[in-house]
């Protein structure tokens, strides 16, 4: 691409019509704004709805601890990015399998605040069995706490956060799927980070039943 805004689309999803003139008329009129999203609808695999995508606040702004805090950016689908702040954050990492859109979306959030378009001009397709719950995306969530924590040093504790929600989840996994010894060294890594989580200590015990 070589145009002044850069925005994604996945094979899957749709952008309604006028989703891109807003967006572009959005980042015209507010020239210290990098970034802009849309409202976002979410559908099932045929296309039935499944209502619409609700964004906590704050919803615009500097968004970057918003973002890490909870572990997820927007749907990258429903943004459109300035080029040359995309170039200063950074492009995609290639090393990652799922949460490349968040990585990139997090850096380009620490560069520069994001603008939202309430109207839902996005649509969202969510099908069972995608990569977000898929083993390579816990992962991901490994390799990019300690990318983050290269990246950010001062936000230590939000990071450690990020990375023992993953452990959690993954122990979680491995415990359900009867991968006892692995679950066991992933709620032991949960259990350094956040040592007082009586849920974790007990799936940490059911690895020995």
């Amino acid at each position: 691409s070589s145009g002044e805004f850069v925005c994604v689309l996945d094979q899957d999803d749709l952008w309604l019509p006028g989703h891109v003139a807003a967006q572009a008329e959005f980042l015209a009129a507010n020239p210290g704004i990098g970034a802009v999203y849309t409202g976002v609808g979410r559908m099932d695999a045929e296309g039935n709805s499944l209502g619409e995508r609700v964004f906590g606040e704050p919803r615009e702004g500097r968004l970057f601890r918003t973002f890490l805090e909870r572990g997820v950016a927007v749907p990258i689908i429903s943004a459109m990015d300035r080029r040359g702040l995309l170039e200063k954050a950074g492009g995609f990492d290639e090393r990652l399998f799922g949460k490349d859109d968040f990585d990139l979306l997090l850096r380009l959030a620490a560069v520069t605040p994001f603008g939202f378009i309430p109207e839902r001009l996005t649509l969202q397709r969510f099908r069972p069995g995608t990569a977000g719950q898929s083993e390579p995306m816990y992962k991901d969530s490994f390799y990019l706490a300690e990318k983050f924590r290269g990246l950010w040093p001062e936000e230590g504790a939000a990071i450690n956060k990020f990375e023992a929600g993953a452990r959690y989840l993954y122990g979680s996994f491995l415990l359900a799927s009867g991968r006892k010894a692995e679950a066991r060294a992933q709620f032991s890594a949960f259990l350094r980070l956040r040592p007082l989580y009586l849920k974790a200590l007990i799936k940490y015990l059911l690895c020995y039943v």
